[in-house]
C-alpha cells in the first residue's frame, strides 16, 4: 500500500506554486496477527491468569490493558529515539513490561495492574569502546519508560473492547 502526501512549494516571490507528490510506502510489520489470533491469545490469558490476579486483589477490578493515544505513541517514540542517541545508543525497538502501582501509591491507580514501554537498542558506533559492546535488544540505560496509560474500560475487559 502506498500513500501519497501533496507537497505546496513556494518560490521566493511566491507567485510560482511547485506540485510535488512523495509517495510513503507502508509495510506490514512482522509479529502482526489476526483479530482471531489475538481474541485466542487474550481467551488463553483469562483462562491461566486472570483468575489468579483477581484472588491477589481484595475485589478491587484490576486492569488488564493499556491505551496510550496515537500522538503519544509517535511522540515516545521520537522522544526515546533522540534520547537514546544522546546516551550513545542506537534505539532498535521497544519492550512492554507489566507492573503495577504500590498499594500506598499516592495516584488513583494504588494496587493497580499496568504497563510501561521503554526503549531497547545497543551502542552506537560513535560510542562504541572495548568494554561498552553488547547485544541489541537490550534496555538501554537511563532512558525514561513511557507509563501512565489510561486503563481499558472497564478494566477487567477482555480484548477486544
Amino acid at each position: 500500500m502506498a500513500i501519497g502526501i501533496t507537497v505546496f512549494a513556494c518560490s521566493k516571490d511566491e507567485a510560482e506554486i511547485k506540485e510535488t507528490t512523495v509517495s510513503k510506502q507502508i509495510i506490514k510489520p512482522s509479529g502482526v496477527i489476526s483479530p482471531e489470533r489475538a481474541s485466542v491469545l487474550d481467551a488463553e490469558w483469562t483462562k491461566t491468569r486472570a483468575t489468579n490476579l483477581r484472588n491477589s486483589k481484595t475485589g478491587d477490578q484490576d486492569n488488564r490493558s493499556s491505551w496510550w493515544s496515537l500522538e503519544d505513541m509517535r511522540n515516545y517514540l521520537d522522544y526515546a529515539e533522540n534520547q537514546a542517541n544522546e546516551l550513545g545508543y542506537e534505539m532498535d525497538g521497544v519492550r512492554v513490561y507489566y507492573a503495577a502501582y504500590p498499594e500506598n501509591d499516592e495516584s488513583e491507580h494504588a494496587g493497580q495492574a499496568t504497563m510501561f514501554i521503554v526503549p531497547t537498542g545497543n551502542v552506537s558506533d560513535n560510542a562504541k569502546n572495548g568494554n561498552m559492546l553488547r547485544a541489541g535488544n537490550g534496555d538501554i540505560p537511563g532512558s525514561d519508560p513511557l507509563n501512565d496509560s489510561n486503563n481499558g474500560y472497564p478494566p477487567e475487559a477482555n480484548y477486544p473492547q
